[in-house]
């Protein structure tokens, strides 16, 4: 994965150096369309290295071709036989859903009347905790906001209220489960599309087909909690609502055939 994004260069880099000076520094994953294919051997030896691992899917790449389902979905279920398999090891934050966050949500209703406190949480800090600054000394929420990279979009969203997080809620997701779960990068939304608020639909289907492993490896795993760090020391309330989030994305996620190889599996219902 390195070598196809870094020109061949994976061997040039002195691992132990990083592993010895920085031992508890994780290493950034971004996984490509071009790189999907090799994300269980990457994460995996990065594991093998001693290496904690930020992972997630590049935004702004075009994931509309049915064959990333398909590879994405293949490598998830190789990844999940390697955590249940190796119960230390914490996993790669493509398999963290905090699906008790789901569970909540499913607990209260499907019913959203107002801004409840899962619509009202933006994914970044985008305009409250984060600011960029132009050369004019002018200031954008996020640094693709700029004018450099969003060009004559760059005034769009500028001035809205970051505080509110409605601005930055797309309409078709308000009924969604995984909404507090879901992430999303609001400056490639204003790049790609034009708003901000606009998420990426296809890559919507890749994160459906992730809440769908995270729920069959957090099942796998709570039906043995004690041999798993992330669930042995929870309390009852957070294992339940794991459960109900478990149940709701194994019930209500819907996702194309050409990632039938991941099954359902939900032993604790």
């Amino acid at each position: 994965m390195h070598n196809l994004n870094r020109s061949q260069s994976f061997d040039r880099i002195d691992v132990d150096f990083f592993v010895r000076n920085w031992p508890d520094q994780p290493v950034k994953m971004t996984v490509s369309d071009i790189t999907i294919g090799h994300l269980a051997e990457g994460v995996t030896h990065l594991h093998e290295l001693g290496i904690q691992i930020q992972c997630n899917l590049a935004q702004g790449v075009d994931w509309s071709e049915p064959e990333h389902l398909g590879t994405l979905a293949a490598e998830l279920d190789k990844l999940i036989s390697f955590y249940t398999e190796n119960p230390a090891v914490a996993p790669c934050d493509l398999l963290t859903m905090h699906l008790a966050s789901v569970g909540g949500i499913c607990r209260e209703g499907r019913e959203l009347s107002g801004i409840g406190e899962h619509e009202s949480r933006k994914w970044c800090g985008i305009g409250t905790d984060l600011v960029a600054v132009d050369v004019d000394g002018r200031e954008y929420p996020c640094h693709l906001f700029l004018p450099f990279a969003a060009g004559d979009r760059s005034e769009t969203f500028r001035n809205a209220d970051f505080a509110d997080c409605r601005s930055l809620l797309d309409p078709r997701c308000r009924e969604c489960i995984l909404l507090p779960v879901c992430p999303t990068c609001y400056g490639m939304s204003l790049l790609r599309r034009g708003n901000a608020a606009e998420r990426d639909e296809p890559l919507c289907t890749l994160t459906n087909l992730r809440a769908l492993a995270c729920s069959n490896m957090q099942a796998r795993m709570l039906a043995d909690r004690d041999r798993y760090p992330q669930f042995r020391d929870s309390s009852e309330e957070v294992i339940l609502f794991t459960i109900m989030g478990i149940e709701a994305v194994q019930s209500g996620i819907r996702i194309p055939p050409a990632s039938e190889s991941m099954s359902r599996v939900c032993p604790v219902a």
